[in-house]
């Protein structure tokens, strides 16, 4: 634990603010995208399969974080978030070419990892800030807005690569950007 904040201890607070906004940025995706096909029947889905394509990353997330969290304690925040971000990139790139409910679902359940984004990054600023500031990382936390971000711009990045609806395979672009951003 160090004594004062440092930059390098402002850096890490930034870039682990910045990763957790990410994660729940592309955690949060199936809820936009899933309804944006459906509504626009480029998939015919029942509600049952919507529900499950919008319920399996979240579902993952929440298995997976007691394992995060662990890999966090033992390796450190920098290396896990850093390794989950790439992970889940690519299924995040391939859900681009899904074709069908199950290609969609395999894809989901892939990225559905950056939900244990959570566990890596509670767990980790506070040791890299002293100890009378080490309620303002979780404060950072408990404001994160990745899921807005999603909720609030990916419907616009939509209409944006569909040509307002012209070309509805322009949806193809979206989680190709999120696996960038990852």
């Amino acid at each position: 634990m160090q004594e004062r904040a440092t930059f390098k201890s402002h850096k890490a607070l930034f870039f682990n603010t910045l990763a957790f906004t990410v994660c729940f940025s592309a955690w949060m995706i199936n809820g936009v995208l899933v309804t944006f096909l459906a509504d626009n029947q480029v998939f015919d889905w029942g509600p049952v399969e919507i529900g499950w394509l919008m319920g399996i990353p979240v579902l993952t997330g929440s298995i997976f974080r007691l394992p995060a969290g662990i890999l966090t304690d033992k390796f450190g925040g920098k290396p896990v978030f850093s390794v989950l971000l790439v992970l889940c990139a690519l299924p995040m790139y391939l859900l681009s070419y899904a074709n069908d409910f199950w290609g969609f679902a395999a894809a989901s359940f892939g990225f559905g990892l950056t939900g244990v984004g959570f566990a890596v990054g509670i767990a980790f600023p506070p040791s890299c800030i002293q100890k009378q500031l080490q309620g303002t990382p979780r404060h950072f936390w408990g404001r994160q807005c990745g899921a807005a971000f999603t909720t609030l711009f990916a419907p616009t990045l939509l209409k944006t690569f569909t040509d307002g609806g012209a070309n509805l395979e322009g949806w193809r672009t979206l989680p190709k950007v999120y696996a960038a951003l990852c």
